[in-house]
């Protein structure tokens, strides 16, 4: 019995890929002992415009501050 194997490959060369990136650090403090109550950081890549990540943003800081109970 006679098996015969073959292998063959193709090759890619690497490739560069660009991209914006934008990063938020939010931070809530108590008005009545200034300490920090709450501390969210968000990244998203800009994809359309800076407003956009900019409202992305907000909104998920938004419902974090929701589901930890900070504001309704």
């Amino acid at each position: 019995m006679l098996f015969r194997s073959r292998w063959e490959g193709t090759y890619t060369p690497p490739t560069t890929t660009q991209y914006q990136l934008a990063v938020l650090e939010a931070n809530v403090y108590d008005p009545r002992t200034d300490r920090l109550i709450w501390t969210g950081t968000f990244e998203t890549e800009i994809y359309e415009s800076l407003n956009q990540a900019v409202e992305s943003f907000v909104l998920a800081a938004i419902k974090s501050l929701e589901e930890a109970q900070l504001i309704e």
